[in-house]
């Protein structure tokens, strides 16, 4: 007989709101962070051998139970480990289990890769070089809500996914219907080391084009020496900015507002970039960065926690929940998403963990996607974790 995985209830994993701050930081599930794994070996690829990377960690003693959930251990934690380099549908997954977990959390280890290579690096803006990129996502810790399945129904999905926080509008915070109103003169001085960092970015791949020359006809060799060329052009007024901004912003306090004057200037130095630099004329890119860096804060120590101006923060606690880019919320069992393929194909496993783009945590599945980490009935019941399986699908 099939397993019916769209018969369980459902466990709706929402961020937690950073309005108590002993809740916060006592927290034992979390979303990214480090896990505490007591002494069992990093988790690592086996497809190419790297260590995988951390993506949540779940308390089962503080797991709502219903009626159908399934029978997972009484105590003890459930650490998740994914690829992020979705090269296909079935992405390396790693799951602990840790009876008695330690207090102390693991590093990982020295060969971890960044979280997004590739293309994909650009989601982290100012983090673009590859070097700078992060190999641990932010800690976020988890509440949850349990939505109970009635005659194959959920009738409590809605309730536990509004329970879980609004849908936040837009990926970045200085946007329509988000923050719009606030000026660049509170954004924190960390925003242009960001900024900086991205337009080295531009000068870096500017500099290396010139050695990508294929066995070309002499003809387009020539055209692309001549591209190069014209761009090398412009490339000193983008080296002045970011020498300048660089010395600045490598002198002052990374929290502390740029106040009125600084940010003039600043908007000024942008808006003379933009005949050269594709999408960096404008302020469009310090919101950008500046969105990333008040996502760090909110995640950071309590003292930097504080120190994000009372409207930015207020905005960021009450816009905690959901991802920005679908309705479903992340979740643990119940019906494992898809866009391409029917919920059928898959009710023969369980989704241990289903986790959908989230722009908080600053999670980019492909094209707008999900992961979901799927193990069946039997490897559950006899808890061989090592059975889990990473199911990928975006757009």
């Amino acid at each position: 007989m099939k397993y019916k995985s769209y018969l369980l209830d459902v466990i709706v994993l929402a961020r937690m709101k950073r309005d108590h701050e002993i809740k916060w930081q006592t927290a034992t599930s979390w979303f990214g962070g480090l896990p505490a794994i007591d002494g069992t070996k990093w988790p690592r690829s086996p497809k190419g051998g790297f260590p995988l990377h951390h993506i949540a960690q779940i308390d089962l003693g503080n797991l709502p139970r219903g009626n159908t959930t399934p029978a997972l251990p009484s105590r003890g934690i459930l650490n998740f480990f994914i690829d992020t380099y979705l090269k296909d549908d079935e992405p390396s997954v790693g799951v602990v289990y840790s009876e008695d977990p330690s207090t102390t959390l693991a590093q990982p280890p020295e060969d971890c890769p960044p979280l997004y290579r590739d293309g994909w690096a650009y989601y982290y803006p100012g983090s673009s070089i590859a070097k700078d990129v992060p190999r641990v996502f932010r800690r976020w810790p988890i509440e949850f809500s349990l939505a109970q399945v009635r005659d194959g129904k959920y009738p409590d999905l809605g309730a536990a996914i509004d329970r879980a926080g609004p849908n936040p509008e837009s990926i970045h915070l200085f946007e329509k219907d988000s923050l719009e109103g606030i000026e660049s003169a509170q954004f924190p001085w960390q925003a242009v080391t960001r900024l900086v960092s991205d337009y080295k970015r531009v000068v870096n791949e500017h500099d290396a084009n010139r050695s990508r020359r294929g066995p070309w006809p002499a003809e387009t060799l020539q055209k692309l020496e001549e591209a190069w060329q014209k761009k090398e052009v412009e490339m000193p007024d983008v080296r002045a900015f970011i020498e300048h901004w660089d010395n600045i912003s490598g002198t002052m306090d990374p929290f502390q507002a740029l106040g009125e004057a600084a940010a003039n200037d600043l908007e000024t130095s942008m808006k003379a970039l933009r005949p050269h630099i594709r999408y960096g004329g404008g302020t469009s890119k310090l919101r950008h960065a500046a969105s990333d860096v008040y996502r760090d804060m909110m995640t950071d120590s309590a003292e930097v926690f504080a120190r994000i101006p009372d409207e930015i923060r207020s905005f960021l606690i009450n816009k905690r929940g959901r991802s920005g880019w679908r309705v479903l919320p992340h979740a643990m069992f119940g019906l494992v998403p898809t866009f391409q393929q029917s919920s059928e194909d898959f009710s023969a496993e369980i989704p241990l963990l289903s986790i959908q783009c989230d722009d908080m945590l600053s999670w980019m599945w492909g094209d707008v996607g999900f992961i979901s980490v799927l193990i069946s009935p039997d490897d559950l019941a006899a808890r061989r974790w090592i059975g889990a399986r990473g199911f990928f699908e975006g757009h």
